[in-house]
């Protein structure tokens, strides 16, 4: 089973929204559209839960499926 939240304003920070999300069992990963993980900082500090693995993507496009599914495949073989 996989879930997913998307953040289309990240503050204020909905920590209850955010701790809920991320504290089931199981593995975290956060995508980003930046090069230093903003949103998994934002996260740990106001939740203390870090992201398992990080897809950082900075080359301006959007993240499209492929690039998230290969991405996430190649993180979960490492786990």
């Amino acid at each position: 089973p996989v879930s997913t939240l998307q953040r289309r304003q990240v503050w204020p920070s909905p920590a209850a929204q955010l701790s809920g999300a991320v504290s089931k069992p199981g593995k975290a990963i956060v995508g980003e559209n930046n090069p230093s993980g903003q949103l998994d900082r934002l996260m740990r500090r106001e939740t203390g839960i870090a992201a398992d693995a990080k897809i950082l993507k900075y080359d301006g496009r959007p993240f499209t499926p492929d690039i998230i599914a290969r991405r996430v495949r190649k993180e979960v073989s490492t786990w």
